[in-house]
């Protein structure tokens, strides 16, 4: 299998929390069940970037799932479905934190062009497996990348409700959080803290 080198930067990061964070917030402003199929443009106002061309459309699905992204086929576009089944009123950051793991497995297709790949920093331990390995889903690249995606949304939301805190002292909670994540038990763990930290210590 070849690897293609693409880098996660702290930038894409936070442009996807940005647009996950403007979706739920347009969610908690409207009646998304009322709308049809928009842009990530059209309903975030969020434009020139390489998601904004994305579509995003709001429906009841049958899944144990908050938003699922589809990934273009049969002629059909990239396509994220937030599910309304799992929506409450005042879940606006659980929300945003699923949607944000959707917006990363996009932004990876686009990154890639939708040639065969893993992300650079899971490639390089090409035979990580959990430790747990009744779980071989949570252990694809992709998955690994998108939840890591979620652990820098929740970030946010820790230094912001420890606005004084150094991330030295935020760690016990972060860390707690990429267990939750099952984030804690890959090989490629380290990699994965600093990834974390940089965006903890930039943003």
């Amino acid at each position: 299998m070849r690897y293609f080198e693409i880098k996660e930067t702290v930038e894409d990061s936070a442009l996807i929390n940005k647009i996950a964070n403007a979706v739920a917030k347009w969610m908690y402003k409207n009646k998304p069940a009322e709308h049809p199929v928009q842009t990530i443009a059209q309903l975030t106002g969020i434009k020139d970037t390489p998601l904004s061309k994305l579509r995003i459309t709001f429906d009841y699905l049958s899944k144990d799932t908050a938003a699922e992204y589809h990934r273009e086929h049969d002629g059909n576009k990239p396509l994220i479905v937030v599910n309304l089944e799992d929506w409450h009123e005042g879940d606006y950051a659980s929300i945003a934190e699923y949607v944000a793991h959707e917006l990363r497995h996009a932004l990876d297709d686009v990154k890639f062009k939708g040639k065969h790949h893993v992300s650079y920093w899971a490639g390089q331990d090409k035979y990580q497996q959990p430790k747990n390995k009744d779980e071989p889903y949570w252990s694809k690249p992709s998955e690994i990348n998108a939840r890591v995606q979620q652990a820098l949304h929740n970030i946010d939301y820790i230094k912001r409700d420890n606005p004084e805190a150094s991330v030295k002292e935020l760690w016990p909670e972060i860390k707690d959080m990429l267990d939750e994540l099952k984030l804690t038990e890959y090989p490629g763990y380290e990699r994965i803290v600093k990834r974390v930290l940089a965006y903890a210590e930039k943003n």
